[in-house]
């Protein structure tokens, strides 16, 4: 859980997500971008939760990005 913490988007896109056996992940009040989360979405296979409540760059767009039938595992995206 990285609630509140100061992530910053070159950290997280050099993170090998594709290989990664996370499932759930809190996002929740971090400042990435729109880019760097439409970049880990679409890298990390069967999450089953997302928090990414007031996270300002959580867009539609980056929405619209994340392909949901690629991960047909998700239970629970929470945005706020």
């Amino acid at each position: 859980m990285w609630y509140n913490a100061a992530v910053e988007d070159a950290h997280m896109k050099a993170v090998e997500w594709e290989s990664s056996r996370i499932h759930e992940l809190d996002l929740a009040s971090t400042e990435l971008s729109s880019e760097c989360l439409m970049d880990i979405l679409c890298r990390m296979p069967g999450f089953t939760y997302l928090g990414l409540g007031y996270c300002e760059f959580f867009t539609d767009k980056v929405t619209m990005h994340f392909d949901f039938d690629v991960s047909m595992q998700t239970h629970s995206i929470q945005c706020s």
